[in-house]
């Protein structure tokens, strides 16, 4: 969440840390508007499933959507 690398693709570093701060509240508003197939070019070792989520932010006055990938792993015990 707070990589270099997503934060570099953010459109802003101050809304990212905001999405941050706020996941918990982000994650129960999210929505996941479809279902695809793990990317065969990315590593998915021990992944089960990989979902991207996207959620509203309110940040200066406007509405920015945010998005959240989240991954569940094969193997429960971690």
């Amino acid at each position: 969440m707070v990589s270099d690398v997503a934060i570099l693709r953010s459109s802003s570093r101050e809304a990212h840390f905001l999405a941050v701060s706020n996941l918990d509240k982000l994650f129960s508003n999210a929505i996941e508007p479809w279902e695809f197939s793990l990317n065969p070019h990315k590593n998915n070792q021990d992944l089960k499933e990989r979902r991207v989520l996207y959620a509203p932010l309110e940040y200066e006055g406007q509405i920015i959507p945010v998005k959240i990938t989240v991954k569940e792993y094969a193997n429960q015990v971690r």
